[in-house]
């Protein structure tokens, strides 16, 4: 359903997207916005896909990755619904920095 790749490179995320015959929108670029923020760059266009309702419970999302030295990486995930526990805050106990305990 949608394609979030590594945005390093607008010419290298738009000539995959025509090797795929994936369309334009079907692809998640923002390279554009913020050039390349190294290993950020796939989470944050994951969550402005996901501010912009690009991304719909049982969606299926391609995230992939490539770095120096020809490493990379690839992954497929379907896309849940958010969840909370009833009547609970999901950052309860939690600390500014994320960790855990009394405030």
């Amino acid at each position: 359903d949608l394609i979030i790749p590594h945005q390093a490179n607008r010419r290298i995320i738009d000539a995959t997207a025509k090797r795929l015959g994936a369309p334009p929108e079907r692809v998640v670029v923002n390279i554009d916005r913020y050039g390349n923020t190294s290993s950020a760059t796939i989470p944050m266009a994951l969550v402005e896909a996901v501010e912009e309702g690009r991304v719909q419970p049982g969606a299926n999302i391609l995230l992939v990755s490539f770095g120096a030295g020809l490493s990379i990486a690839a992954a497929i995930v379907k896309w849940g619904e958010a969840t909370t526990c009833a009547g609970e805050d999901p950052m309860q106990g939690r600390r500014p920095g994320g960790e855990v305990g009394n405030a």
